[in-house]
């Protein structure tokens, strides 16, 4: 049943025995399809179990789905303990021990009747000063006009008993500080769990310092992985002790662990743990911990496997945060030293060798690195000097893709760009930082082409918070088109107040670049902003104007069109 249900024989004999009565949805899961039960009795079964946890899951927003089983590990009903005791806990340790994954598991698994879980990947956030519009734009909290925007947070989740999981704060940790700080002290309701390799330093931090796994815990992880890419493998007493031999050797770490696994079908046990023993090229500074030494020589190693071309690959595709696509991995990484035609076939390498992961979407599949893996390539990437020429192609075709929406809207298609949303937001982010003029002028035409897409999403607090952030870093007269048309593709995310603050900057750039009906559907939603305050001579003004800019086909078939003629039906 262990090994059908891929759960633990300690997770089963607990069940068996009693000493469990309450499972996880996981575990139900996984039993309902070991045993082979039909959908309405793997209702019951769920019901029940549901029943014996004594309450229902809160709400949670953005949990990622997990990819692979989960190996049970004691320290996630330790940590989900110590959050009914203390509001903030840190969950810190070297990279590959399994931060992220412990905190994902503790917020899907809690009893403590949250109303909301929020969880927020910080890993895009490349400049400490963005981290509040970050969160308030995947909250979608908008901040009043001269409102601090961790006010405007703090009330938003003020009224409610929330859990906010940060995930990966260790780059912009006084920042992540500062807004925890402000969060807990004016929200009594907030718990936050944060992971991060490095401390907050706040005063109320409890730290959980997450340990490399146990042995037997490591075997289980090390015996699932190996028999997800080799069905055919067994584990007598000889082999398990060799196993054993190679947990040890990578210091029960998880990350290292998965990447070894995933060698024993081709290398074959014994000589996995002689290369292990005989000692991995390292590119790091020797002063650090050995367990960080021995993750990164396992990455290295991995990667100095791959051949010149498959490496390149492996270096440019760290550029995608958010995931990517075959296509989107051909467009972007291509070029005369990587040839498009070999990339389908380096991707799949990749694969094969646990350098990325592969998720099947609906028709399609979609890649990913796990955070470890990725920012080694990145680092890779930024040692040859290749990092802005390739986030500018990255820019490059964010743009080009929302040229489609002129040629077809159809559902697909929008689910199709969502999933790259956090890949334009890590674009954003990086073009800022950068401070050069050109890029962030690309970077905000990748946003322009990304209005249609974030409606309908819960991240319109994110393409408002991008676009305030672009606006403060762009000339006027050095891109009077890219910065009246970002204006115009706020308008659906801004408030009216914000807009009107706007519309002084946006009207006279968009007229001399002849965008007229850009400009109408700005004094289009003016008017109604002014029906709203009452103000009529306001709204016959902004009516007056937008008509004048509009032809008749215009008037007819055309966003300004369809704006201005519902702001008339609403007077």
């Amino acid at each position: 049943m262990a090994e059908r249900s891929r759960l633990s024989a300690r997770a089963i004999a607990s069940l068996e025995q009693g000493s469990r009565r309450a499972p996880y949805s996981d575990t139900v899961t996984a039993l309902g399809e070991a045993l082979g039960l039909s959908q309405n009795e793997r209702a019951q079964l769920e019901e029940a179990a549901a029943s014996a946890r004594g309450r229902s899951r809160p709400e949670a927003s953005g949990l990622p789905a997990p990819l692979t089983s989960f190996i049970e590990r004691t320290e996630v009903g330790e940590i989900a303990g110590l959050l009914l005791k203390y509001r903030l806990l840190t969950i810190t340790g070297s990279g590959g021990v399994g931060k992220t994954r412990i905190a994902l598991e503790v917020a899907r698994r809690l009893d403590q009747p949250y109303h909301n879980i929020w969880f927020v990947d910080l890993l895009p956030v490349r400049d400490g000063k963005q981290i509040a519009p970050h969160v308030a734009g995947l909250l979608d909290v908008r901040a009043d006009a001269g409102r601090n925007l961790f006010v405007a947070i703090a009330r938003h989740l003020r009224p409610y008993r929330t859990l906010l999981v940060l995930d990966n704060s260790e780059h912009i940790v006084a920042d992540a500080a500062a807004l925890v700080g402000s969060l807990l002290r004016d929200c009594p309701l907030l718990t936050v769990l944060v992971t991060s390799r490095e401390l907050l330093g706040h005063s109320g931090e409890f730290t959980f310092r997450l340990p490399p796994m146990n042995e037997p815990t490591a075997l289980d992880l090390f015996l699932a992985r190996a028999k997800a890419t080799d069905r055919s493998l067994y584990f007598d007493s000889e082999r398990l002790t060799v196993v054993a031999d190679i947990c040890r050797e990578l210091d029960y770490i998880p990350l290292a662990i998965e990447l070894a696994a995933s060698r024993v079908s081709v290398l074959g046990f014994d000589e996995l743990r002689k290369r292990l023993k005989g000692g991995i090229s390292f590119t790091g500074s020797r002063d650090l911990p050995a367990r960080h030494q021995t993750m990164g020589a396992t990455i290295s190693w991995s990667s100095d496997l791959l051949t010149d071309m498959d490496r390149l690959l492996f270096e440019r595709l760290s550029v995608f945060i958010g995931g990517f696509t075959l296509a989107a991995a051909e467009a972007v990484c291509a070029d005369a030293s990587l040839p498009v035609g070999s990339i389908a076939d380096g991707v799949l390498r990749l694969v094969q060798k646990s350098l990325i992961e592969g998720e099947l979407v609906e028709t399609s599949t979609r890649y990913r690195y796990l955070e470890s893996i990725r920012s080694f390539a990145w680092e890779r990437l930024s040692t040859n000097c290749e990092v802005n020429g390739m986030m500018l192609r990255l820019i490059g075709w964010l743009v080009q893709e929302t040229r489609l929406l002129a040629l077809q809207t159809s559902p697909e298609l929008f689910v199709k760009l969502r999933s790259e949303l956090d890949n334009l937001a890590a674009s954003v982010n990086w073009a800022i930082a950068t401070g050069h003029a050109a890029t962030i002028v690309a970077a905000g035409r990748a946003l322009i082409g990304f209005r249609r897409v974030h409606y309908g999403t819960s991240r319109h607090g994110e393409m408002r918070m991008l676009g305030f952030a672009l606006l403060e870093k762009l000339q006027d007269g050095d891109s009077p088109e890219v910065v009246g048309r970002l204006i115009s593709a706020m308008a659906a995310y801004v408030t009216g107040e914000e807009q009107a603050g706007l519309k002084a900057r946006a009207i006279p750039l968009l007229i001399a670049t002849g965008h007229a009906s850009l400009t109408a559907d700005i004094h289009a939603r003016l008017a109604r902003h002014e029906f709203a305050r009452g103000n009529a001579n306001a709204v016959e003004e902004h009516i007056a104007a937008a008509s004048a800019l509009l032809t008749r086909e215009e008037r007819t078939d055309s966003r300004a069109g369809f704006s201005l003629t519902s702001t008339q039906c609403v007077r």
